[in-house]
């Protein structure tokens, strides 16, 4: 700044001075919004890991306390189970003592805490696993699994979904292959952009003679071909060309 070598200001010299320091207090003010800017969004983001923190923790234990008291009710069942004498009630207590625990089992795998889709194929395994231990079944039946790792189930469908699944592999477990060994085929593919089809082949008895599914007396089929509806889909049952029966359920996915 002119003139040099000088500590006189004139008014050339003022001004450029006048806008240097303008320049530099603007520049110290937005570094300093910057700083303050940077720790409320850390502070924020804390916060936000807390609570997610939080939010998961209370989702965990929601789901085990619901799991633990379906158990809870369904060993309320059993118990009194053993005060009936009547056959019939005894069947249908017991019936109802396994739907509730199965239930029980997989209600931490119906829901993901951070929103994510249920893997079909893993919640399927579980599901198999759950049915046959319920049922003491797990060493007398085998259960082979080609499920299409590219399906990701919606929320609304997981719960009719699993529900329908169990009722299909106890019908198998208490009617298709009431004792010895066996095997059952489970499927799960695509037929369309947004639909699939899930099918169990249980190589088993078979339908009896005259066998209509909207008039069966079974409460579990009943309530798997209600479910099914909720999916907007069908359940149905029929002789499978290979020998037993293919229970089938369309859905929306």
């Amino acid at each position: 700044i002119e003139p040099r070598n000088s500590f006189a200001l004139p008014t050339g010299a003022m001004v450029a001075l006048a806008f240097y320091l303008l320049v530099v207090g603007i520049d110290l003010l937005l570094i300093f919004w910057a700083q303050v800017a940077a720790e409320r969004l850390r502070d924020e983001k804390q916060r936000y890991t807390l609570l997610a923190s939080q939010r998961k923790l209370m989702f965990d234990e929601l789901q085990h306390r619901v799991g633990n008291n379906l158990q809870v009710i369904g060993a309320l069942i059993s118990a009194q189970r053993r005060q009936v004498q009547d056959e019939a009630a005894r069947d249908a207590l017991e019936e109802a003592s396994n739907r509730v625990t199965v239930i029980g089992r997989i209600t931490r795998q119906l829901y993901q805490a951070d929103g994510a889709a249920v893997s079909a194929d893993g919640l399927l395994k579980q599901l198999g696993r759950d049915v046959l231990d319920a049922h003491g079944r797990v060493d007398d039946i085998a259960i082979r699994y080609a499920v299409d790792d590219s399906i990701e189930l919606p929320r609304e469908a997981i719960i009719p979904l699993a529900l329908t699944f169990t009722e299909a592999m106890a019908n198998v477990t208490e009617h298709a292959i009431p004792e010895g060994k066996g095997a059952v085929d489970v499927e799960l593919r695509r037929t369309g952009p947004a639909s699939a089809l899930l099918q169990i082949v249980d190589h088993g008895r078979g339908l009896p003679a005259g066998f209509a599914l909207d008039q069966t007396g079974s409460l579990g089929l009943r309530i798997a071909s209600q479910l099914s509806r909720q999916l907007g889909g069908e359940f149905t049952l029929r002789p499978h060309e290979t020998g037993g029966t293919a229970a089938q359920l369309t859905l929306k996915i």
